[in-house]
């Protein structure tokens, strides 16, 4: 649909907001916050039938690494984050936004919703409150 069509593509981090304060609520160490705080991350976003994949490359100083999340939109399904937590993912797609609801065994649940305006994605992602948002534009 053309409510998917417009997350495809390769979207590069531009601007973050309060990322440390949502990190810090959904559990990640000191050392793990830093990293991630300073990464701007670039997602590839792909759609073929009904599968979706979602390539999250993250560049520190010294190494990269991606991060391979495939799914079907409503579908819950167990993935490990790229800092080893094993959680339950879904996507849905409401209107135009794509929602990811992330569940951990212990109980920590995160909401990302991403929306597209032109050539900016914004991602808004909330833990019990704690707000933090990403800006990327298209490459």
């Amino acid at each position: 649909s053309a409510m998917a069509n417009q997350f495809v593509g390769t979207w590069k981090c531009i601007a973050t907001e309060n990322l440390d304060e949502y990190l810090r609520e959904v559990g990640l160490s000191f050392e793990l916050r830093n990293l991630v705080s300073n990464s701007k991350p670039t997602l590839t976003l792909r759609i073929k039938g009904e599968e979706w994949t979602m390539d999250s490359l993250y560049s520190f100083t010294h190494y990269q690494e991606t991060h391979t999340t495939k799914f079907k939109l409503g579908e819950k399904f167990g993935d490990r984050t790229f800092d080893g937590r094993n959680v339950t993912n879904m996507f849905t797609l409401e209107g135009d936004t794509l929602l990811q609801i992330t569940a951990e065994l212990k109980g920590v649940t995160s909401r990302i919703a991403r929306t597209v305006n032109g050539n900016t994605l914004t991602s808004v992602a909330d833990c019990n409150g704690i707000q933090s948002k990403r800006i990327y534009e298209r490459v």
